[in-house]
């Protein structure tokens, strides 16, 4: 039986950050409608800061309208993290090949509410996962949408919570998803 709507919670995102003492963990929640994220929060303990979001009504960081970044299409210009544990073979092959041409990469903070903090913050303009689990990217993919990013399907989708498309590219800014998409996987 499928409801109309429920939450999607992870009391503990980044529990190994966590239970290793790493600041890199949150706290995610998301009201999902019909299979639409139409409201997040994401909440940071350790700097203290709470990230919302409204479907169609903007993303917030402590109350404050997150504005919309606007970021170079130059893929040497942007900060990338690829979770590539798990990708499979031909796609790994692809983004760490398309990862060379990025101006830095790293393989990510450890937690889903960290790293879609760090695409509101300007901490990073492009991100790539295999896993999407709803718990993981419900949240932040609707405060990414809200901040004027994207976070889609290798498609080209738009993440929603239970599809079952493949991995998911998430960029700072929503113009630049195509030319990142088309660098880093072929």
């Amino acid at each position: 039986m499928c409801r109309a709507a429920y939450f999607v919670l992870d009391p503990v995102d980044g529990t190994a950050n966590f239970v290793a003492g790493d600041p890199a963990f949150g706290v995610t929640l998301a009201l999902v409608h019909h299979r639409d994220v139409v409201a997040s929060w994401i909440l940071l303990p350790v700097p203290d800061r709470m990230y919302v979001a409204q479907r169609g009504a903007g993303a917030y960081l402590d109350g404050r309208r997150i504005e919309p970044r606007r970021t170079s299409t130059d893929p040497a210009e942007l900060r990338c993290w690829l979770s590539t544990r798990l990708l499979p073979t031909p796609w790994s092959e692809a983004a760490v090949v398309g990862g060379a041409r990025f101006g830095s990469v790293s393989s990510g903070p450890g937690s889903a509410a960290s790293a879609y903090a760090g695409f509101v913050d300007g901490e990073v303009e492009v991100g790539l996962a295999w896993r999407t689990h709803p718990w993981d990217h419900a949240p932040g993919s609707l405060l990414l949408r809200e901040a004027g990013g994207a976070a889609r399907r290798f498609d080209g989708d738009d993440y929603r919570p239970g599809d079952d498309g493949a991995g998911l590219l998430m960029t700072a800014d929503a113009d630049a998803w195509d030319t990142v998409r088309s660098t880093l996987l072929g």
